[in-house]
């Protein structure tokens, strides 16, 4: 059980998904740290899932448009943004983005191309992303870092070593993404029960066992590559 490729507690049981995503980062440390960089630009949120981060940059941007392959994720966006004029939502995939080339400021991405898991598929959205950001733009990518409560929970190695830290460095020495930042953030739950059902319905009954606290410490890197050409 996890969050990768057609997930069904992504692409069926959304209501999972979008209490797991809502309670991520409850410090708000990722929208105080990017919303600036995004001030009156136009975004292209790739994978924005349930519409968190359409809805919370949406005061900074000219301009938001968010993808994502899942049909009841977008369903989620749209009602969330419905309200919002300069937001958008549209069910397209990563890897095939329907835009021209060089259209886009900024580009965001939280935790969507680890889910991908064919390496071809994860190339080709790479590559999709570049080529509708425009010259001088930024692409931004929030990832899990390889250490800490999140990694242990989920049954990966903490010590610099796993799938989490070969991603990681996949992406920063083959796509040329440099660390922008690394923070700590958490999950905050209402409860204790919650926390464990939310975690346990994606990873299992061995992740719930390890939770012993309605907030839960999630280490994150955010990536940065900024195309010169």
């Amino acid at each position: 059980m996890s969050l990768s490729g057609k997930s069904p507690f992504y692409f069926e049981n959304t209501e999972l998904y979008k209490r797991f995503s809502e309670t991520e980062d409850f410090q708000g440390k990722i929208v105080s740290l990017l919303g600036p960089i995004l001030k009156d630009k136009v975004v292209l949120d790739v994978g924005c899932g349930s519409g968190k981060y359409l809805k919370l940059f949406a005061p900074y941007a000219k301009k938001m448009i968010g993808i994502d392959h899942s049909p009841y994720q977008i369903e989620h966006a749209k009602k969330q943004t419905k309200n919002l004029k300069n937001t958008q939502a549209m069910e397209e995939k990563a890897e095939a983005l329907p835009f021209a080339e060089k259209e886009f400021d900024i580009i965001f991405a939280s935790w969507v191309l680890g889910t991908i898991p064919q390496k071809r598929v994860q190339k080709k959205a790479v590559l999709e992303m570049k080529r509708v950001l425009k010259k001088g733009g930024t692409l931004l990518l929030v990832e899990n870092d390889s250490k800490g409560s999140f990694e242990w929970i989920r049954g990966r190695a903490t010590n610099g070593s796993g799938p989490t830290n070969d991603y990681n460095r996949w992406l920063i020495e083959k796509n040329d993404f440099v660390i922008h930042k690394k923070m700590k953030t958490c999950f905050q739950f209402e409860s204790l029960k919650e926390a464990k059902r939310v975690f346990g319905g994606i990873w299992g009954d061995s992740a719930a066992k390890k939770i012993k606290k309605s907030h839960i410490a999630h280490d994150l890197i955010i990536l940065k590559y900024v195309k010169i050409d």
